[in-house]
């Protein structure tokens, strides 16, 4: 399976995937990797044991069970989606023909060009990643121009998964049942642990998704919410400059293709999108 969801993670995109080809993985980015293993692996086992709690604590109704399973599916389907992806390397450097062109770009010494605007180094994918956003161990890559409309999937379904799934584990409490105490504490011990994990998962899950529902409507990133102050072009202005309205925002984030935003800075909004 692992090796399947590695070469999904090469399947074909607008953003060239001849580009994924890179060295020997550094230490950061090999301990990356592990990580994402992990996390994968974790993913599997939690939803393998509540799939068997479940099954035998649980007492759902048909409509109930459809729409978990529903869930469970979409939510499986989404991390394969979104696995190794390919957030938008940058391929070519960008023409800096004057001395504004340098205060304004940054050359990356690593890769040796010149980012356009938006774009990091992110040392975990040894790359340049287009309108970066944050690197995710959860996927196993970056989020950046190409595949930020598939991770806000992810995450949308994530947070109705788990909400689904809090009922369900309430419902496998049995106290009246059992002989003794400790009994009852024995059997209720498993899908009070599920219940904990549920909960300490959907808050980080469920903020970063709201997150990113604001930083969507501002058309901004989280590096760029984060780091304001020592980006170069974000810096020295009051307001964000890519920011046209929650309209065009959206728009701008399903818009298949590389985006030179240094023009999106300079047009009107009428020709924007």
């Amino acid at each position: 399976m692992m090796s399947l969801l590695s070469r999904w993670g090469n399947r074909v995109s607008v953003f060239a995937q001849e580009d994924m080809e890179r060295s020997a993985p550094s230490r950061v980015a090999a301990a990356s990797k592990t990580a994402s293993f992990g996390a994968l692996y974790f993913i599997v086992a939690i939803q393998f044991v509540t799939a068997v709690v479940l099954f035998f604590w649980a007492h759902m109704d048909l409509e109930s069970g459809i729409i978990l399973l529903a869930l469970a599916f979409s939510f499986n389907a989404a991390i394969v989606w979104n696995w190794a992806p390919n957030p938008g390397f940058v391929r070519d450097s960008v023409e800096v023909s004057c001395e504004e062109d340098r205060s304004l770009f940054h050359w990356c010494r690593t890769c040796r060009l010149w980012q356009p605007l938006r774009a990091k180094h992110c040392d975990r994918c040894e790359r340049c990643v287009r309108k970066y956003d944050h690197h995710c161990f959860w996927i196993g890559g970056c989020v950046g121009e190409a595949n930020h409309p598939r991770f806000f999937f992810l995450l949308t379904v994530a947070v109705a998964y788990l909400v689904c799934l809090w009922p369900k584990f309430l419902r496998c409490f049995n106290f009246f049942d059992a002989a003794t105490l400790d009994s009852a504490l024995l059997r209720n011990v498993v899908p009070f642990v599920l219940l904990v994990v549920c909960s300490v998962m959907f808050l980080p899950v469920f903020l970063l998704w709201v997150m990113h529902v604001v930083l969507i409507a501002r058309n901004q990133t989280t590096w760029e919410f984060s780091s304001f102050h020592r980006i170069t072009y974000l810096h020295s202005r009051r307001d964000n400059p890519f920011d046209r309205g929650f309209f065009l925002n959206v728009l701008f984030l399903f818009r298949r293709g590389p985006i030179d935003w240094h023009l999106v800075m300079r047009r009107d909004d009428a020709d924007l999108v």
